[in-house]
């Protein structure tokens, strides 16, 4: 069973740049009617829908529609938003942005895949309500309503270029070496591979492990000059020390030797003071002592 993906603008949000991203698993006609072939869910946005762009009035404009396969329709829808949120404006809830229809159209195309989209259904619409003409993929056997939607099929679908037997090695992930058909796909998928995570984690794992090695060892290097340093201060302490003690006892000496000087200038003044007072003796005819 398939479901839908869909872009439209509500009727309150007329006349801004403000579109909306959603899904419905609701039925599609098999013939496309002008009115409210979309049933149910896209109605509830409005009275009536205007199919495809078409402006009428203040209705909602739903601008494109792709078909998706049930069982990847909610990955599918996640993988649109998300990329939306990282290249467009969030402007309410989760499924609402802002920015240009035409380039939004584009960036989901991207990630579905054009051959999903309805905008040639209305092409090929007559008004006596003719079947579409449906064309076979000679290679995958999916069928599409034209030339070009098999076209882009062929050239960039992976299933079918692998049925092809062609492998384009350009848009291959580096992490899990997963292929995929082109780069916005492989950009898409890059977000959200497993393996880039793993891989990543075990990056910066290796470098806090690198950086904790290189921590412990400076420490470590750092602990041994310490230890270095102070046993190269301990010995110049002591040297110093020794050399001190050293002096302290010449100093001692050369003051013994100042006060021995002092004490022998002292015994010598002394002596000449005593022979000072002695009386003199001078020899003469008449033997005289003179005072």
């Amino acid at each position: 069973m398939n479901g839908l993906i869909y872009i439209l603008q509500d009727g309150k949000d007329l006349n801004t740049n403000i579109y909306k991203i959603g899904k419905t698993i609701q039925p599609i006609a098999k013939r496309i009617r002008p009115k409210g072939y979309i049933k149910n869910r896209l109605i509830a946005y409005s009275k009536n829908i205007v199919p495809l762009g078409l402006k009428s009035g203040a209705n909602t404009i739903l601008y494109q529609t792709y078909i998706v396969d049930q069982d990847i329709l909610d990955k599918t829808e996640s993988i649109i938003i998300k990329h939306f949120s990282n290249k467009f404006m969030k402007e309410r809830g989760r499924e609402w942005f802002k920015g240009d229809i035409k380039e939004m159209i584009t960036e989901i195309e991207l990630i579905i895949g054009s051959e999903y989209t309805l905008t040639t259904i209305l092409k090929n619409y007559s008004e006596d309500n003719k079947s579409i003409e449906n064309i076979t993929c000679e290679f995958c056997t999916k069928i599409f309503t034209n030339k070009s939607n098999l076209l882009a099929q062929q050239k960039i679908t992976k299933s079918c270029l692998e049925k092809q037997g062609i492998k384009n090695e350009d848009y291959r992930c580096e992490h899990c070496s997963k292929l995929l058909s082109n780069h916005k796909r492989l950009l898409t998928h890059i977000d959200v591979c497993k393996l880039k995570t793993k891989n990543e984690l075990s990056k910066y794992k290796s470098l806090y492990e690198n950086n904790d090695k290189k921590e412990k060892k400076c420490k470590q290097l750092l602990t041994e000059k310490e230890k270095e340093y102070k046993q190269l201060l301990t010995e110049k302490e002591k040297e110093y020390k020794q050399l001190l003690a050293e002096k302290e006892k010449e100093i001692i000496l050369y003051n013994q030797q100042i006060q021995d000087l002092k004490n022998l200038l002292k015994e010598a003044n002394n002596t000449i003071a005593e022979i000072a007072k002695q009386p003199k003796i001078v020899s003469n005819n008449d033997n005289r002592i003179l005072n």
